[in-house]
C-alpha cells in the first residue's frame, strides 16, 4: 500500500547523514510521480511499512536487508527495495551488498537523472548500479577468487608477519605458506607481497581492517556498528 499518494513512488530515506539525507529527499520529490520524505534511522516508523523504495548507506542497508529476512513480520518490509548511496565503491562492499540481494547501489556524487532513473528502475521491479559498480562486479568476474586461506595469509601479511610467523599462526608448513603467497601473488598479478596488500586493500580484500579505513560511510557516529533491530527502533 503506498500512503504517500496514490499512484505515486513512495521512497523513504534513511540515510545516517541528516545533509544528505534531506538533500536526497527534496531532489526527489521534485519529480513527477515520486513522493519522497525522511526518517530517522535511529527510530523504526509506520513510513517504512508504506516505502516502495528504502534510501539509506551500505551499513544500515544491510542490517534492514537482515531484518527483512527475518521469519518475524518479513512480509511488512518484503515489497520495499533497497537503494544504498555510499562511498564504499570497492569489490568487496559492492558484492556483500549483492550477496544480499540489496537492489540499487549508487555512488556518492551520482548526478540528479541517474538517482531518479535508479529509483523508477526499482519500483518497477528492476535492479540499477551505477556504471563504475557495475564495471567492478564485471572486472571481479574475471579474477580468481581468493581461497579462504589465501586470504587468511594475505591479511597476516597485511600486518608485517613472515612466512614463519604465519606458519605458526595458522598451524601450516613454511612451504605451503610460500605455495600461497604465490597463488596470491598471481590471482592478484602482482609483483610482490607489499603490491599484492595494496591491491587487495584498493579491492576490499582486507576485511575488517578495510572496514575501518571507510568509517565516513558509517556516518562518524559514536557507537559503532547497528544491529538490525537499533535501525529499526
Amino acid at each position: 500500500m503506498n500512503a504517500f499518494e496514490p499512484g505515486a513512488i513512495a521512497v523513504v530515506v534513511m540515510h545516517p547523514e541528516p545533509l544528505i539525507a534531506a538533500g536526497l529527499a527534496t531532489a526527489l520529490e521534485g519529480h513527477p510521480g515520486i513522493k519522497a520524505t525522511c526518517d530517522r534511522v535511529e527510530h523504526g516508523h509506520d513510513l517504512i511499512y508504506a516505502a516502495d523504495v528504502l534510501v539509506t548507506d551500505h551499513r544500515n542497508a544491510l542490517a534492514l536487508r537482515a531484518a527483512m529476512t527475518q521469519a518475524d513480520g518479513a512480509w511488512v518490509f518484503r515489497q520495499a527495495k533497497l537503494l544504498i548511496v555510499t562511498d564504499l565503491d570497492r569489490e568487496h562492499d559492492i558484492r556483500l551488498a549483492l550477496e544480499q540481494e540489496v537492489e540499487g547501489y549508487l555512488l556518492h556524487g551520482c548526478a540528479l537523472e541517474e538517482l531518479v532513473h535508479c529509483v523508477r528502475t526499482l519500483a518497477q521491479g528492476g535492479r540499477y548500479m551505477a556504471q563504475a559498480v557495475a564495471q567492478c562486479v564485471a572486472d571481479s568476474l574475471t579474477r580468481q577468487p581468493l581461497t579462504t586461506r589465501e586470504t587468511d595469509v594475505l591479511r597476516l601479511l597485511a600486518l608485517g608477519q613472515c612466512n614463519k610467523t604465519i606458519a605458526r599462526e595458522l598451524d601450516i608448513s613454511s612451504s605451503t605458506v610460500k605455495s600461497h603467497v604465490q597463488a596470491i601473488l598471481r590471482k592478484l598479478a602482482a609483483a610482490s607481497r607489499t603490491e599484492a596488500i595494496s591491491l587487495a586493500d584498493r579491492r576490499g580484500l582486507l576485511g575488517g581492517r578495510a572496514m575501518r579505513q571507510h568509517a565516513p560511510d558509517a556516518g562518524r557516529r559514536d557507537g559503532g556498528a547497528r544491529t538490525a533491530d537499533a535501525v529499526l527502533g
